[in-house]
């Protein structure tokens, strides 16, 4: 056959997570534009034991990490990107169009575009991923920190602004990115942002949905629990959604206190959470995590919402 043309490649997943068939995708694009030559070391620093970036990692052991020929450390974060070298290299650009690109996951309206885009958030808030530089930039847009490379670009992206306003709501609240309007943004829902569109899991929507469900006499089916016929604007895939995005955001959260801490002796960390909100320091905040720390004497399998057959 005549491949002068040009070879179409369509990738397909069938089995593995999602960043696992982001990452190979990106590396055949990669490959086809002429920036791999397949001979790039694009394993993860951390091997077997270590695990992903989404996963907490062994304490067990010290961590050692391979660096580049200028003594930093090496991220993985390119193989996500399709480009040689890391996020710190390619400069501040780079960084905020990653970031951006995990905005606009976030403001999709489907649940496996979301949880694509806050596992972005995770990668990007490693300095073992995505290099120092990078991730206190999207720690800093995470948290709500003053960063020199957010100045001005916050602008052009309004929802770099609202990133920490949809981090406090998930994890307090358990409502996603565009489930409810944030403090002092009572528009976010409106026709003007794609209504419904734009807001999969907002009050008007479920009420859209419940609606729909009556109309078509299934919204008292015998396997829906009590709570959703109790509270009908409740939808099993939702919830269950929002949990497990809220449990990434916790990951991605937890990268940005740590990058912010160890940088510039945790000046930047200690501004962010003085802002004038104080919305990381809240009385409702602390509440919700002490709870999720009350959740850890729980057995594994009911940490894990496992379910006996």
């Amino acid at each position: 056959p005549d491949f002068s043309g040009g070879v179409i490649v369509e990738c397909t997943r069938t089995r593995g997570d999602a960043v696992s068939f982001r990452r190979t995708c990106r590396a055949v694009l990669s490959s086809a534009m002429g920036n791999s030559d397949g001979m790039d070391d694009r394993r993860g620093r951390l091997g077997a034991l270590g695990g992903s970036a989404l996963e907490f990692g062994r304490r067990f052991e010290e961590m050692k990490f391979r660096t580049d020929e200028d003594g930093n450390d090496a991220g993985t974060l390119p193989a996500l990107i399709g480009v040689k070298g890391s996020l710190d290299a390619m400069g501040a650009p780079s960084s905020l169009m990653a970031l951006e690109l995990s905005l606009g996951l976030l403001q999709k309206d489907r649940m496996d575009a979301q949880l694509l885009g806050m596992e972005g958030l995770v990668f990007l808030t490693d300095p073992r991923s995505s290099g120092q530089e990078a991730a206190i930039i999207a720690s800093s847009a995470v948290i709500g920190a003053r960063a020199q490379a957010l100045e001005g670009h916050a602008d052009r992206n309004e929802d770099i602004g609202r990133l920490p306003g949809w981090m406090y709501d998930l994890l307090v609240r358990g409502i996603p990115p565009g489930g409810a309007a944030e403090e002092g943004d009572q528009d976010l829902n409106s026709t003007s942002r794609g209504g419904l569109a734009a807001a999969p899991f907002s009050p008007a929507r479920h009420a859209a949905r419940r609606d729909e469900a009556v109309s078509s006499g299934s919204a008292s089916l015998p396997g829906m629990s009590r709570d959703v016929r109790r509270h009908p604007t409740t939808f099993p895939e939702d919830v269950g959604h929002a949990r497990d995005l809220r449990a990434v955001a916790l990951r991605a959260f937890a990268n940005a206190l740590g990058s912010l801490a160890a940088s510039e002796g945790g000046r930047p960390l200690r501004s962010a959470l003085l802002l004038p909100s104080k919305r990381f320091v809240s009385a409702e905040f602390l509440e919700a995590m002490v709870g999720d720390l009350g959740g850890a004497v729980r057995p594994p399998s009911a940490a894990a919402a496992c379910r006996q057959r």
